[in-house]
């Protein structure tokens, strides 16, 4: 099995940046940063010489951030007929793409470049998580090369894979092309046929993210990369993710013992995203962290 200490240079000579992984976890400190500044040679020469001292892994993953040229649909679904059904709409609708990645079949990640990465503005693009197709772009991380934890066999690449490609023969996807292919997707129902709300989904997304940390420094980081992928209604078309984050990150942290001060802090820098919001952001906030700890305090 090729791992990142044989592949990584390889990688970064095609202009791929990609960091170590164990399994699907990343353990590089503050690693969600990698997608928004590439890594340069001299931090990937660091990781190869490194890896296997530190324990960071042998699998290699790349993070989606600002500095990734690439979107990818991951479609999560293991009914073979669904899943190849998706597969083949996504092709109609998305385009063709020579990079395929397979990690547990019939599930599979079809990788696009962002429309304008080269031209100095990426277009935006719609973002599901949580759902049976998601959307990676500008938060998040996927493995490339590796052992999948489940099947204990190699991910594989149906055509070509980023050792034989570089960014700029990625095919463009267009984000209204994805908003059409994400409209034509089934509505998932719960177990008495109601429709599952983008919220319930949103809220076991964020606690299962939480629920893999490998340690309380790792535990911050995928905070910290929650609250970078919180998202207004405006941005989102009326699917805003702001307010859910914020209840859902407000009960992990005053959980977690930090004090009313630390998590204001957290959440005030990412607000600066919204200036003309942020005192009311603060505000809910703050009525967030209040809720949170009322509601341990009845538990106690």
């Amino acid at each position: 099995m090729q791992n990142y200490i044989d592949l990584a240079l390889r990688l970064d000579d095609m202009n791929w940046a990609t960091l170590p992984s164990h399994g699907k976890k990343c353990f590089v400190p503050k690693w969600p940063d990698a997608g928004n500044i590439r890594p340069d040679r001299a931090q990937i020469e660091y990781w190869v010489k490194n890896a296997t001292r530190l324990g960071l892994g042998k699998n290699t993953c790349h993070v989606f951030g600002k500095a990734s040229p690439l979107v990818a649909v991951d479609i999560d679904v293991t009914d073979p007929v669904e899943a190849r059904r998706i597969a083949v709409l996504a092709w109609n609708e998305l385009g063709g793409t020579p990079l395929v990645r397979i990690g547990k079949s019939p599930k599979a990640a079809l990788y696009y470049r962002k429309e304008g990465f080269y031209h100095g503005a990426s277009s935006e693009y719609d973002e599901p998580r949580g759902n049976s197709v998601e959307v990676f772009a500008t938060s998040g991380q996927m493995i490339w090369f590796g052992m999948h934890p489940d099947t204990n066999k190699p991910y594989r690449w149906l055509r070509d894979s980023p050792l034989d490609l570089s960014p700029e023969d990625v095919p463009v996807l267009k984000p209204g092309c994805l908003r059409r292919f994400l409209s034509q997707l089934p509505v998932t129902r719960d177990a008495g046929n109601r429709v599952n709300k983008p919220t319930r989904d949103l809220t076991a997304q964020l606690r299962d993210e939480r629920s893999r940390a490998a340690n309380p420094h790792h535990y911050m980081e995928i905070i910290d990369d929650q609250l970078s992928r919180m998202k207004s209604s405006r941005e989102a078309k009326g699917a805003g993710t702001r307010s859910l984050t914020i209840v859902s990150v407000s009960y992990a942290l005053t959980k977690r013992g930090l004090s009313d001060t630390e998590i204001l802090a957290l959440f005030e820098k990412h607000f600066e995203r919204w200036p003309r919001e942020k005192h009311r952001l603060t505000s809910r906030a703050r009525i967030a962290i209040n809720s949170a700890r009322k509601k341990q305090s009845r538990r106690r």
